[in-house]
């Protein structure tokens, strides 16, 4: 969409593990979320080494200074028919999505430890990711980021017209 909506280019996209060698030696650039992303940042060195010289974009920050609005790259969401029965009530889903992040915010250190030796990240990558990356409010700026989001995907032919978001 960011290429579309914003340089006019309507590139082809080819299916791909998300290994940046790979992708880069068969393809003019490479995107990476999450996980892969970080260790390609982390191994970026190697990776130049082996395709040559790459630019290195951040998706958020171009979203960021295009839009002038948060990148939302993840939320929450539940079907009312998945609550089930007894259905849980859309308040208590909402208290225990809450108290979940809450937990995770008081114990960044425990989540740093416990996932430093499952990923080949160091410890400082992951602390300032969980802790300076991630925005864990679904404010104001970002309901409008995803509204717009969602408008400029239509109008590129992204996605379909969606109806209006239904929220907790």
């Amino acid at each position: 969409m960011l290429f579309r909506k914003f340089a006019s280019n309507h590139p082809a996209f080819l299916p791909a593990s998300a290994d940046p060698i790979a992708m880069l030696q068969q393809a003019d650039a490479a995107i990476l979320i999450g996980d892969p992303a970080l260790l390609a940042l982390e191994r970026r060195e190697q990776i130049e080494a082996e395709v040559g010289p790459c630019q290195w974009f951040d998706l958020a920050h171009e979203w960021h200074i295009r839009t002038n609005v948060p990148w939302v790259a993840a939320v929450w969401a539940v079907r009312p028919e998945s609550l089930g029965e007894p259905r849980l009530s859309a308040a208590q889903l909402v208290e225990d999505l809450e108290a979940s992040r809450n937990h995770g915010l008081l114990h960044i250190e425990d989540l740093v430890k416990e996932w430093a030796p499952r990923i080949e990240l160091s410890p400082a990558v992951i602390r300032h990711y969980l802790s300076s990356n991630i925005h864990y409010v679904l404010n104001t700026d970002c309901m409008h980021a995803i509204k717009l989001f969602r408008q400029y995907a239509a109008e590129v032919d992204v996605l379909p017209a969606l109806p209006d978001l239904r929220l907790l």
